[in-house]
């Protein structure tokens, strides 16, 4: 046991360089099947498969974990428009409505997670854990507002 704590220990950067990428992966992994089941959704409703008052909601992810999906692929921020134009593209996040969500909802999220989100200059940005403007980041249990 002692042989895999060093092993570990002596490695252990290169193990969290690993786990972080690999979880940023994951989410994009999540963003993308997100995204294709909504177009099969959309496709059945436009063939007559699937009635559009019937057919759920593929809310997989809450707002905060969208805003930082894309702002992970943009460490310089976005301005709250933008950010709300890519979620809304990628139908990453909808109202329980299913309707998208409207920029105060960008807004909102970055006032319950201070910890997650900076405003700066305009610009909405991702906060790394110790709370410094990162370009990644992830929120492990931490279910605000939704």
């Amino acid at each position: 046991m002692d042989d895999l704590r060093s092993a570990l220990t002596a490695n252990q950067g290169a193990v969290e360089r690993a786990l972080r990428d690999a979880e940023q992966e994951f989410k994009e992994c999540q963003a993308h099947c997100v995204e294709l089941q909504r177009l099969i959704e959309r496709a059945q409703m436009v063939l007559g498969i699937k009635p559009l008052e019937t057919a759920p909601s593929t809310n997989e992810m809450p707002m905060h974990e969208a805003m930082a999906l894309v702002l992970a692929e943009h460490p310089g921020g976005l301005p709250p428009v933008e950010l709300l134009k890519e979620i809304n593209k990628r139908h990453l996040y909808a109202t329980r409505s299913g309707q998208p969500p409207a920029v105060g909802q960008i807004h909102a999220r970055v006032g319950s997670y201070p910890h997650l989100f900076a405003r700066e200059n305009g610009l909405i940005k991702l906060k790394d854990g110790s709370g410094s403007i990162a370009s990644q980041t992830s929120d492990r249990g931490h279910r605000g507002p939704q």
